[in-house]
């Protein structure tokens, strides 16, 4: 299984954490990658990302529909 059908079997199964950690990983571009990459960052870093502007909780919201989106979930 690849990351991205591991992603999208754990995003399907509701665990978005991990379907996140792995999708934030996934080589190339597409539209979905950076609200993926910074929704994952911002949940392990989250004092950091509140720091330079962003709310943690925010970017984990558009990074779930990115994830859901990319998938088509």
């Amino acid at each position: 299984m690849n990351d991205h059908q591991e992603a999208k079997r754990l995003a399907e199964d509701g665990e978005i954490l991990k379907a996140l950690r792995i999708a934030a990983k996934v080589k190339g571009r597409d539209e979905y990658r950076d609200a993926i990459q910074v929704a994952w960052e911002s949940s392990q870093r989250p004092d950091f990302y509140r720091s330079i502007g962003i709310d943690p909780a925010e970017a984990f919201e558009r990074g779930i529909i990115a994830l859901k989106a990319r998938y088509g979930i």
